[in-house]
């Protein structure tokens, strides 16, 4: 599954290159500054049946500048082609191989209107009101691309809002104001992709999965909002949010048949959420919090008498994290999670409490640099290991060797993919 955007993407892309382009070739234009990276990288996985997953060139690229006296703009796009479902058309579906023959998204297409103490930037933007690794808790509005699970990293996970948000800066305090009339969903990719998620089957009856998922439809009574405000106070930056929105995450309608089990994607049910974070500069580490209230996501069931297998219920999700330098280079990240559900249904799959905790340890040598995380359930031996080295050739040019390992029961969070296993080689170059 795509997200819903994507097609839309391409056109706006070249009509808001060509209206940035005409812009910056004005006399308005000032501070232009370009940039981006090149990459390309290929990922085999090591399971059977061991194959190439990815075979991938991308580019990311953008320009930014001002006009006027202190207002601000941003292009950025991003253009990939990745070869490796056209080698193994005997494995993958045909329509992955549609999907990732070439792209073109924007990344990033806003406007700073900035007035004093307050500031309005109109257009495609990243939102990010949480910073934890490996796992979403505040960061709630940012639609996310699950094409390989949560095994990216962050600037790639995240896929931003066409939004207009205002924010208003005092000496300590802060506040915004958020308003999405064109909301992003999740991308999952395609049924029979790697990393798409494992449903239940049931013996007896063959499982179809729906290609195209259901989605609202465009009506400003669709529009996503939300309010945040925060404070800086003896060393403690702490904000709370409200947020109203069409849930971004995937949900599987089920309907039983005669001889099949048919499941159709679905996104954008109505809910809120409510929480806070805190940060706090401890001199040893650097403690983060994290707290979100959701009302209203849907979650599926085995009760074949239900109509479409998914009931509402409402979540606490809750995250404590260190930042721990160790010496002057050596970082140490270390998260503990909960996720609770709090009216939950005795017919659920995912348990009431779901626990979580992570370690990610960053150590540079010289041209290397290494980074590990490992992600584990401490309800059952359920985990992801992400190892990688760096070694840079040259301050703009980087190559690095990793691998993602999942390991655990099939019906885990990681363990659903544990012969999904992979390595991987990327050669990135900044410009």
């Amino acid at each position: 599954m795509k997200d819903w955007t994507r097609h839309s993407n391409r056109t706006t892309a070249w009509l808001l290159g060509s209206a940035m382009i005409a812009f910056c070739a004005s006399a308005q234009a000032q501070s232009l500054k370009y940039g981006g990276v090149l990459q390309a990288e290929v990922k085999r996985i090591i399971d059977e049946p061991d194959r190439w997953s990815t075979m991938r060139l991308r580019g990311d690229g953008f320009v930014s500048g001002g006009f006027g006296d202190d207002n601000k703009f941003k292009l950025a796009l991003r253009a990939d082609t990745d070869y490796a479902s056209r080698m193994k058309k005997d494995y993958y579906p045909r329509r992955l191989d549609q999907e990732q023959r070439f792209n073109l998204d924007v990344r990033e297409a806003w406007v700073d209107l900035p007035h004093d103490d307050f500031s309005l930037r109109i257009g495609r933007q990243y939102i990010n009101w949480g910073e934890a690794i490996g796992v979403f808790v505040a960061d709630v509005v940012n639609a996310r691309d699950l094409r390989e699970f949560v095994a990216a990293d962050l600037d790639q996970l995240r896929i931003g809002q066409w939004a207009l948000r205002g924010e208003w800066t005092g000496d300590d305090k802060q506040a915004e104001l958020l308003w999405i009339p064109y909301p992003s969903y999740d991308n999952i990719s395609v049924p029979g992709s790697d990393y798409y998620p494992v449903l239940p089957s049931i013996p007896g009856l063959t499982t179809v999965i729906q290609d195209d998922p259901e989605r609202p439809s465009h009506r400003l009574s669709n529009s996503n909002w939300g309010v945040r405000g925060g404070f800086l106070k003896n060393g403690w930056d702490v904000s709370g949010f409200y947020y109203n929105s069409l849930d971004r995450q995937v949900a599987f309608a089920r309907t039983i048949g005669v001889s099949t089990l048919t499941y159709t994607p679905r996104v954008g049910t109505r809910i809120w959420q409510s929480g806070a974070t805190a940060t706090k500069d401890l001199d040893f580490a650097v403690l983060k919090l994290e707290g979100v209230y959701s009302h209203g996501h849907e979650f599926s069931v085995n009760r074949a008498s239900d109509d479409d297998g998914l009931v509402q219920q409402n979540t606490f999700d809750w995250l404590a994290g260190l930042d721990v330098p160790v010496g002057d280079d050596t970082k140490i990240n270390l998260q503990v999670f909960q996720r609770i559900i709090l009216n939950r249904d005795s017919d659920l799959f995912d348990r009431q409490h779901q626990n979580l905790a992570s370690i990610q340890l960053t150590q540079p040598y010289g041209k290397f640099e290494f980074v590990a995380l490992l992600v584990h359930d401490l309800n059952r031996s359920d985990y992801m290991f992400r190892p990688k080295v760096t070694y840079r050739i040259t301050k703009d040019t980087h190559l690095i060797f990793g691998a993602d390992i999942f390991k655990g029961q099939p019906t885990g969070l990681f363990g659903q993919y544990d012969n999904k296993d992979r390595v991987y080689l990327t050669l990135r170059n900044h410009f």
